[in-house]
């Protein structure tokens, strides 16, 4: 079995670090557990399972994510879970371990 989780080589979700990004993180990786489980994509049983997940604030306690995401946070996990159901995980991984590139306008035309 793959172990679902965020290796250092990841880009940021958010692009926003801190608590902010963990919340984001935690929710993916709760999604993509539900997915590993039921292996179809189900939006309101991934949105429980998402909602229901415990993350650890900056002081060590434990909180329901439930309680901390912000509505564009969860829609951010759903996209990505989203993908994770269409791709697998390795893929997710994959694609987001690639390192951002700034495109020029030499690189538009």
């Amino acid at each position: 079995m793959n172990i679902i989780s965020f290796g250092e080589d990841m880009n940021e979700v958010s692009g926003l670090g801190g608590f902010y990004e963990r919340c984001c993180r935690a929710a993916i990786i709760a999604g993509a557990q539900w997915l590993a489980r039921h292996r179809t994509f189900n939006a309101p049983e991934i949105e429980h399972a998402i909602r229901t997940a415990l993350v650890a604030r900056d002081d060590g306690t434990k909180v329901s994510l439930g309680y901390e995401l912000t509505p564009e946070q969860l829609g951010l996990a759903m996209y990505h879970v989203r993908f994770i159901a269409e791709h697998g995980w390795k893929k997710y991984t994959e694609k987001m371990s690639v390192p951002p590139r700034i495109y020029g306008e030499e690189d538009v035309a």
